[in-house]
């Protein structure tokens, strides 16, 4: 089963770019969390996926609580199990199961949910000034702006060099200034080109 995890803090554009996933024809499935902000209102955040990872981390603080390093791994591996029993869409190409998720406060879980599913990691970032008045335009939480930021990239970098995984950078505002050039190289990076033809729609959410 591959995974396309795309990571990064909140208000980075994780949204966006899970958003134009979906639009290709990657399965992200559902229920999904909703916001209160009305650009954003579907988060594309799986709910079941979500609750798991609340579990094991605390989001006010960005760390991982006790018990984490015992009881991760094999929650994730249920989460994989339930995963398979669900009705998945038709794969084009006939291809293995392939799914994705985003979670921000999932980011600085990477080294564990590689162990669990074949991943390709997108890592979303934008300039740390946007992630905080994004964050006041939508009155959240400062963990939820600049500072939670901050935490979310160090921890993140630390656990993917620690472990030794590949990622693809995508600034956000490229992603919106040109998302067919974007959408290309994440097709490319997650080898996923029997999903190309639907890349107008995908640059079409984006637009929106």
């Amino acid at each position: 089963m591959q995974l396309i995890f795309v990571a990064g803090s909140w208000g980075s554009g994780t949204t966006s770019v899970i958003g134009a996933l979906d639009h290709l024809g990657i399965p992200t499935f559902g229920p999904h969390f909703k916001s209160n902000d009305p650009k954003t209102e579907n988060t594309y955040e799986l709910l079941a996926f979500k609750d798991l990872v609340f579990k094991f981390s605390e989001e006010k603080t960005i760390r991982r609580l006790k018990g984490y390093s015992q009881g991760f791994i094999p929650a994730l591996e249920v989460f994989r199990k339930d995963l398979e029993n669900q009705t998945w869409p038709e794969i084009p190409g006939g291809r293995e199961k392939i799914f994705a998720l985003k979670m921000p406060l999932a980011s600085i879980c990477l080294p564990e949910i590689t162990q669990v599913f074949d991943t390709k990691i997108i890592l979303v970032h934008r300039p740390i000034a946007d992630i905080e008045a994004t964050r006041k335009r939508r009155d959240w939480p400062a963990h939820l702006g600049a500072m939670g930021a901050q935490q979310i990239y160090m921890q993140f970098l630390d656990g993917v060099f620690a472990a030794g995984l590949n990622f693809l950078g995508v600034s956000y505002n490229d992603f919106k200034a040109d998302p067919h050039k974007a959408l290309s190289q994440i097709i490319d990076f997650c080898d996923i080109k029997e999903f190309s033809s639907n890349i107008d729609r995908a640059a079409g959410f984006v637009r929106r």
